[in-house]
């Protein structure tokens, strides 16, 4: 059993895709940015076709594989980057002299 998706192709050449509750984002190439392509998903096996039918890319998500820099945790993020929109302190701005 499958699902089809379908998506453009980022600035980046790239697609992106939820697999086991995370987004993956999967490198098709730069050359094809902006196109509008199918994604075919049986599992972990993927395929990336376009509207016209040519198979751009055809891969096995690894769900133990992780994206990115392994290893490094985000920055923390202040408190002041949390208060909701409509706290006092949000609404108040210094008036600029």
């Amino acid at each position: 059993m499958g699902r089809i998706a379908s998506d453009k192709i980022d600035a980046f050449g790239k697609v992106t895709i939820r697999y086991l509750g995370k987004l993956r984002h999967i490198a098709v190439e730069a050359v094809h940015r902006n196109r509008k392509v199918t994604l075919l998903v049986a599992g972990a096996d993927v395929r990336i076709v376009t509207d016209d039918g040519e198979l751009l890319r055809t891969l096995t998500l690894d769900a133990s594989r992780v994206v990115g820099r392994e290893g490094v945790e985000p920055p923390k993020l202040s408190r002041r980057f949390y208060r909701p929109l409509g706290s006092p302190r949000a609404l108040c701005r210094p008036s600029a002299k």
